[in-house]
């Protein structure tokens, strides 16, 4: 009898020999189908984070054009809703200025309008946002232009600075109440003692 526990020395054991090919087929097969599996569980993987990557591509960038649209609209929204207007009093018969005379007035250099009425011109501080936005939209300047040349006007003893408030509120009483007077505003109330002056 063959003895299952030694290999024979001499020819083997039919038993052993059918027995050992088919372990041998049994673990071939086992391999191939774990390395079939393996396989096709890489390409799904790879495949859904392909179409994944694909479909969050073109999402991700439309998030973020908008994100950048909304960004750029919003300062933009809030620039057209704070320009200031040109404000005067009532004692001012004109309704329209030029440019040209408006940066006259505002650099102090303009003293007087057409009927001869002292100009009083009426300004914010420097760091005020509405002052800034009307320097810069109204009159094309930075607030630092304007304060140097009133700066120049004053040390060379040639002209004075214009009057400055504090407050809105501060610079619409005394457009009310001062001939000459002009000035901006964010909002014009309906007041009969001043009138918005127009651009041409």
């Amino acid at each position: 009898m063959c003895q299952y526990r030694y290999k024979p020395i001499g020819k083997p054991c039919h038993k052993m020999t059918f027995l050992g090919q088919g372990y041998r087929l049994l673990r071939v097969s086992y391999l191939n189908f774990s390395s079939t599996k393996k396989h096709n569980s890489n390409l799904s993987y790879f495949s859904n984070n392909a179409s994944l990557s694909s479909l969050a591509q073109p999402i991700s960038t439309t998030v973020k054009l908008l994100l950048l649209f909304f960004l750029f609209s919003i300062p933009l929204l809030s620039y057209a809703a704070n320009k200031p207007t040109l404000i005067v009093n009532k004692s001012v018969q004109q309704s329209s200025i030029s440019m040209g005379a408006l940066r006259t007035i505002f650099g102090m250099r303009l003293r007087s309008w057409n009927d001869g009425t002292t100009i009083r011109v009426i300004v914010l501080p420097d760091n005020h946002p509405l002052h800034s936005s009307f320097s810069k939209r109204v009159l094309g300047m930075f607030p630092h232009q304007l304060r140097w040349a009133w700066d120049r006007l004053v040390y060379s003893g040639t002209g004075q600075a214009p009057i400055q408030v504090s407050t809105e509120e501060q610079m619409l009483h005394i457009l009310q109440t001062t001939a000459g007077a002009i000035g901006y505003l964010e909002t014009v109330p309906k007041d009969d003692n001043i009138h918005p002056l127009e651009i041409r």
